[in-house]
């Protein structure tokens, strides 16, 4: 039905197989929901993706200018301090001078634990960023 109406509508209406499957893909979230088969927290998390879906990723991004980053020579008394101030969880790394060169992520809760930023230091990798 999709190819159909996409034949018949052209090129302009790509968004048709996106509405069918997400109808599919919720009829198949209710019927998890309805036979227990899905946790309450993955229920919430099946919905919120459901509630979201007609945005894109940059209706949801945030400007890279709210994002808390210091340098990877900072000390950890300032990441702590940057943390703080923005109440982040993550505090991304950069190389000096280089602000939009992410190549790490600091956990808050480990570096209030460890004694430096490099013992905490993660890799950048695209589930962080």
């Amino acid at each position: 039905m999709a190819g159909t109406i996409s034949r018949v509508m052209g090129p302009e209406i790509p968004a048709v197989d996106t509405m069918f499957g997400r109808t599919r893909t919720f009829g198949l979230i209710a019927s998890g929901k309805r036979d227990g088969i899905l946790t309450r927290t993955q229920a919430r998390t099946a919905d919120n993706l459901m509630a979201c879906g007609g945005q894109t990723l940059a209706d949801l991004m945030g400007s890279p200018d709210l994002i808390s980053r210091v340098p990877e020579s900072c000390s950890r008394e300032r990441v702590l301090a940057v943390a703080a101030a923005g109440g982040n969880a993550w505090i991304f790394l950069h190389p000096d001078r280089k602000p939009n060169e992410w190549t790490g992520t600091v956990r808050v809760a480990h570096l209030a634990v460890v004694s430096t930023v490099s013992l905490c230091r993660e890799r950048a990798s695209a589930s962080v960023l």
